[in-house]
């Protein structure tokens, strides 16, 4: 179930599995993207839970589609968005910018898969979350990331 949303004058949201979405598109300017994180358990029975209640909040009364990518292992985790990845790479401008958000548990791989898909890997940017869930006993995971870079050289101005 894929949809199309225009959130400005020449900025176009796409919203539905990238693999049918990616091959239909030419001449990208920027990726901006929040891929399942695929990091929701220690083993695969604990990553195996309704995507669709996995990511809402207790109360939340919105109903929300089942997505797939998010019980893999790490490595096919990591082959799964190199593979993805590649074909962004192969619709977007000389010049474009990708942003991909990700979690701790997930940076070394999402670096990897960034530059599998053959990205510039630029930096990581920190996403400070306001309201983030305290966690007893260990540090709060107040912190996201944006791994970011380009599909080719950038020109400094």
């Amino acid at each position: 179930m894929s949809r199309i949303e225009t959130l400005a004058e020449g900025v176009t949201c796409h919203l539905g599995d990238c693999l049918e979405i990616l091959p239909t598109l030419d001449g990208v300017d920027a990726i901006i993207t929040d891929p399942p994180y695929s990091s929701g358990g220690a083993f695969r029975g604990d990553r195996m839970s309704k995507t669709s209640a996995k990511y809402v909040l207790t109360g939340t009364q919105i109903e929300r589609p089942e997505f797939s990518g998010d019980n893999r292992d790490q490595r096919s985790f990591g082959y799964w968005c190199s593979l993805w990845m590649s074909l962004a790479l192969r619709v977007s401008n000389p010049a474009a910018v990708a942003c991909v958000f990700t979690d701790w548990r997930q940076l070394p791989v999402t670096t990897d898969y960034f530059q599998a898909g053959g990205w510039v890997w630029r930096g990581v940017v920190p996403w400070d979350k306001e309201n983030y869930r305290p966690q007893m006993g260990r540090f709060a995971a107040q912190c996201e990331y944006i791994v970011w870079g380009s599909a080719g050289g950038r020109k400094r101005k």
